[in-house]
């Protein structure tokens, strides 16, 4: 889902003989999906827009610092795509005085002329929940002068955001004679954007035979192929959810029919094996799965791994906080072919999986971000301007200095 929204951002400065403050709060922008678009807050009685109060009353030689903070707070896409432009509207002559640097992360944005031509600059991925500050710093030169009295400048700062719903397709593979005679063994799979190649994955007995590719686009097609079939095999797909199942089965080839022996006497009955003797049947087998979170982001609850026996679901059970993240199935039939894929993945993370023994771990980290992106989409832009004023101070001040 792409969808691209832009607000312009408003301040008012105003040239003054009231102290300088060396740095100050700055506003917020929050963007609230796509019905909702954008708040701004403070504002001022000046503008609804206005997140540059700090820069108010700047007096010539002066240096004023805010930042301001655009947070994500969608509910209908997994990440932005955030931009900034600026176009000076009036005062350009004023406005070419000033000095104004942004910066964000450390990076700088732009430092020159507060008359900013500022083409558009991408200034990050913001995921949903995440936010992303900028550090704005505006200089007056000590020789600014009286023939600046009274002048304005207007200046807008507009914010451009280009919204992405996220998806996830999950390669599994099963084996139909049994996972146990390929423990050593590895595959790739190759995952297709709309039929064309895009990246790969390998799965082995080491991750569960079970990859996970994330941070796709979820306007395209997604689809999973297995590349250089073993030999000897066939692979069959199934598709549900978001997960594709590659069932590898031998190819069957009948050799020459040996010849029917006639009838001959009734062989005699086995014997029962003893309880606890070297013929009892094999004891149930034991699976445990374990969850992990790699980072510090929010995480859900709880999450839902489901046991697979080949390509047979057995059962869905949920790991929370409560029981340590984990779960163990016992006496499950030897015979069996066991996996552990999880299922209903939180939204922001992405699954990996390691084995060892009769342990599964799943490490849950935050969501892989796909950000070459074409900007096809429809455009929503709010007004606001970045006010700039010198007033009657200098010459007040010139008052002062002469009573």
């Amino acid at each position: 889902m792409r969808r691209i929204f832009a607000a312009a951002l408003a301040a008012l400065l105003a040239l003054s003989a009231l102290p300088a403050a060396l740095a100050a709060p700055g506003g917020t922008v929050t963007y609230r999906g796509q019905s909702e678009g954008f708040s701004f807050l403070p504002g001022s009685a000046d503008a609804a827009t206005d997140l540059f109060a700090a820069f108010r009353d700047i007096m010539p030689g002066d240096a004023r610092e805010t930042t301001v903070t655009f947070q994500n707070a969608a509910a209908d896409c997994d990440y932005v795509e955030l931009y900034l432009r600026a176009e000076t509207k009036s005062g350009e002559d004023f406005l070419s005085q000033l000095n104004l640097r942004v910066e964000t992360g450390g990076a700088e944005i732009y430092d020159g002329s507060a008359a900013m031509a500022l083409s558009r600059v991408h200034l990050g991925t913001v995921r949903a929940g995440d936010s992303l500050v900028l550090s704005v710093k505006l200089t007056a030169p000590k020789e600014l002068g009286n023939e600046f009295a009274a002048r304005a400048g207007e200046v807008d700062w507009i914010f451009e955001i280009s919204a992405f719903n996220a998806a996830q397709l999950t390669a599994r593979k099963v084996w139909a004679d049994g996972s146990a005679a390929h423990s050593g063994e590895t595959v790739r799979v190759q995952l297709l954007r709309n039929g064309r190649a895009d990246r790969t994955a390998e799965l082995s007995a080491q991750n569960g035979w079970a990859y996970t590719f994330d941070g796709l686009d979820a306007d395209d097609t997604w689809t999973i192929e297995e590349l250089d079939i073993p030999a000897g095999y066939t692979a069959s797909y199934r598709t549900e959810g978001g997960v594709v199942t590659i069932t590898n089965t031998p190819i069957y080839t009948p050799g020459p029919q040996p010849e029917q022996p006639g009838p001959g006497p009734e062989p005699d009955p086995e014997p029962e094996p003893e309880p606890g003797g070297p013929d009892a049947p094999e004891a149930g087998a034991q699976l445990t799965v374990t969850k992990r979170w790699d980072g510090e982001k929010a995480h859900p609850d709880g999450v839902n791994v489901t046991l697979y026996d080949g390509e047979t679901a057995v059962e869905t059970v949920r790991l929370t906080g409560e029981d340590g993240w984990t779960h163990t199935w016992t006496e499950l039939p030897a015979a069996g072919d066991y996996a552990v894929l999880e299922t209903d993945i939180p939204r922001g993370f992405y699954p990996s999986y390691a084995v060892e023994g009769g342990v599964v771990t799943i490490t849950n980290a935050a969501s892989l971000l796909d950000t070459g992106r074409s900007m096809d989409a429809w455009h929503l832009a709010g007004a606001g301007l970045l006010i700039l004023a010198l007033g009657a101070v200098l010459i007040l001040r010139g008052r002062k200095r002469d009573a």
